[in-house]
C-alpha cells in the first residue's frame, strides 16, 4: 500500500463473494473509495462491491449475476485507491475533484432511465475524466450493480446506477464517490498516472 498527498492505494489478492474489511493506512474525513475491475481468473462475471466506509476502513467483494450461483470462490485481484473528498491541484497544476452523491437515478432496457446530474464544485478548463464507485449496499437491492455515465462536461457528469438488464424497476438508493481529472498524464507524489478516455 502506498500513501498519496491526499489519499493512498492498495492492491487486494484473492478476493472472493465474501466481504473483506480493509484498514487504510490513516483516518480521512471523508474518504471516497474507487475499485478497479476485477481480474479473471474466474469465469462468471462479477462486479466489485464496496461498502461501510468508514475513516480508517472499508469493506469490498465480489457480486456475481443472478443467473450464477453468487459463490465467487476464485479469487481475483483488485487494485483501489481512497482519496478525501474535495477539490484539489496537484504539484503539476492539474485539477482533481472528488465526491459523493446520493441517487435513486437508475438505468435499464426494461425501465424508464432516470439520470443524476453532479456539478462539480470547480469547472475544469476542459472536460476531465471521470471515475465512479458505489460506496454503499441497499439493504433491498441487488448485489450485481454498476455506475453508467451517459455524458461529461467541464462543469458536470451525468450519472446513474445499472442493474441487471431483466431488472423492471428503479434499484434504492445507494451512494456513488466520484473522481473528476484532467486529461492527460504525470506523476502524482512519485507515482506516474494516465487518465484518459478511450472510445470505442
Amino acid at each position: 500500500m502506498t500513501t498519496i498527498e491526499i489519499g493512498e492505494v492498495g492492491n487486494i489478492v484473492g478476493l472472493t463473494h465474501n466481504v473483506k474489511n480493509i484498514f487504510l493506512n490513516r483516518s480521512y474525513e471523508n474518504p471516497v473509495v474507487f475499485a478497479q475491475s476485477a481480474s479473471s481468473n474466474g469465469d462468471d462475471p462479477v462486479v466489485v462491491r464496496v461498502t461501510n466506509v468508514q475513516s480508517d476502513q472499508f469493506q469490498i467483494f465480489l457480486a456475481e449475476s443472478s443467473d450464477k450461483n453468487g459463490l465467487h470462490n476464485t479469487g481475483e485481484t483488485v487494485t483501489y485507491m481512497v482519496l478525501e473528498a474535495g477539490d484539489y491541484r496537484l504539484t503539476d497544476g492539474t485539477q482533481v475533484n472528488v465526491g459523493t452523491v446520493t441517487t435513486t437515478a437508475t438505468v435499464g432496457v426494461h425501465m424508464e432511465n432516470t439520470w443524476e446530474s453532479i456539478s462539480f464544485t470547480n469547472p475544469f478548463d476542459s472536460t476531465p475524466v471521470v471515475l465512479s464507485q458505489i460506496q454503499t449496499q441497499s439493504a433491498t437491492g441487488a448485489n450485481y450493480l454498476q455506475t453508467r455515465h451517459v455524458s461529461t462536461s467541464s462543469s458536470t457528469v451525468v450519472i446513474a446506477l445499472e442493474q441487471e438488464e431483466v431488472v423492471t424497476k428503479p434499484h434504492p438508493a445507494e451512494t456513488i464517490g466520484y473522481l473528476a481529472i484532467d486529461s492527460g498524464n504525470g506523476t502524482w507524489n512519485n507515482m506516474a498516472y494516465e487518465a484518459k478516455v478511450r472510445n470505442g
